[in-house]
C-alpha cells in the first residue's frame, strides 16, 4: 500500500514562489530545505507540476500582450533562446542532481530495510533459542519436582522410623527392668535346681547305703 504524501502541492507552490520573490532559484533541494520535511521524490513530482503551471502562465501572457509588444519581444528571441537554453541545461543538471538524491535516498531506504530484515532474523533466532531454553528449564523443573517428591517421601519414612525408635527408647527402661527381673528369676530357678540336685544326690547316697 502506497504511503500518503505529507507535503501538498499548495505548500510546494508557496515555497517555490517565495524563493522566486526573494531572488533565489527555486530548485528542488531549496524547496525541500525551505519546507523542512517531506521526501525528495515527492518534491520532484510536485515541482514538475509547479514549473508546468509557470510555463502555462507565461504562454497566456503572450496571447494577451499587444502585438507591438510581442514583436519587440521577438527581437530579443535570439538572446532569450540562449538564456533559456542555459536555464534548461541548468534545470536539467538540477533534475539530475535531484534524481541522484532520490536514488541515494532509495538506496538508504533499501539499506535500512535490509538491516531491519537482519534484525528480524536475529530476533527470530533469539526467540527460537529462548524457546529451547524454556523447554530445557521446564524439563529441569519437572525433574526437580520429582526429586523433591521423592525426598519428601524419604523424609516421611525417616520420621516414621524415628518415631518408632523414640517409642522403643521410651519403653527401654521397662524392658531393662523386665530383663533384670528375668535374670533374677533365672538365678532363683538355678538355685532351686541346684538345691534339688543336692537333695537328689543325698537321697541316692542313702539308698546306696541301705543296699
Amino acid at each position: 500500500m502506497a504511503r500518503k504524501a505529507t507535503i501538498t502541492q499548495e505548500q510546494v507552490n508557496t515555497a517555490a514562489n517565495d524563493l522566486v520573490a526573494s531572488g533565489q532559484t527555486p530548485t528542488n533541494r531549496a524547496v525541500l530545505d525551505k519546507l523542512g520535511s517531506g521526501s525528495m521524490a515527492t518534491i520532484v513530482k510536485l515541482m514538475q507540476q509547479w514549473r508546468s503551471s509557470q510555463e502555462s502562465g507565461k504562454a497566456h501572457v503572450d496571447e494577451v500582450l499587444d502585438v507591438q509588444v510581442v514583436r519587440s519581444i521577438q527581437n530579443m528571441l535570439s538572446i532569450k533562446i540562449k538564456e533559456a537554453t542555459a536555464q534548461k541545461y541548468s534545470e536539467i543538471a538540477l533534475l539530475q542532481n535531484d534524481l541522484q538524491n532520490v536514488i541515494t535516498e532509495n538506496e538508504h531506504q533499501a539499506i535500512l530495510l535490509e538491516e531491519n530484515d537482519v534484525q528480524l532474523s536475529e530476533l527470530q533466532a533469539q526467540v527460537q533459542s529462548q524457546a529451547g531454553q524454556i523447554e530445557q528449564l521446564e524439563t529441569e523443573a519437572t525433574r526437580l519436582r520429582e526429586q523433591i517428591s521423592q525426598e519428601i517421601k524419604l523424609r516421611e519414612a525417616a520420621q516414621f522410623t524415628l518415631a518408632k525408635a523414640e517409642v522403643r527408647i521410651e519403653s527401654l527402661p521397662a524392658i531393662m527392668e523386665e530383663l533384670k527381673e528375668a535374670r533374677a528369676e533365672a538365678k532363683r530357678k538355678g538355685e532351686e535346681v541346684a538345691e534339688l540336685r543336692g537333695t537328689l544326690v543325698a537321697m541316692n547316697v542313702k539308698t546306696e547305703k541301705k543296699i
